[in-house]
């Protein structure tokens, strides 16, 4: 499976969002708090 983009709504603390995710690998970084889990769970 590829996942080329990704597009929160209104998610946990994201009210409009959408990620562009390029080929290959992509790694999600941020201090603590910033999101990242909600990102991902987002895509779950």
């Amino acid at each position: 499976m590829q996942v080329l983009s990704l597009t929160l709504r209104d998610f946990r603390g994201y009210q409009d969002a959408r990620v562009e995710l390029g080929e290959g690998l992509t790694v999600v970084t941020g201090p603590n708090g910033a999101g990242k889990t909600n990102l991902l769970e987002g895509l779950y």
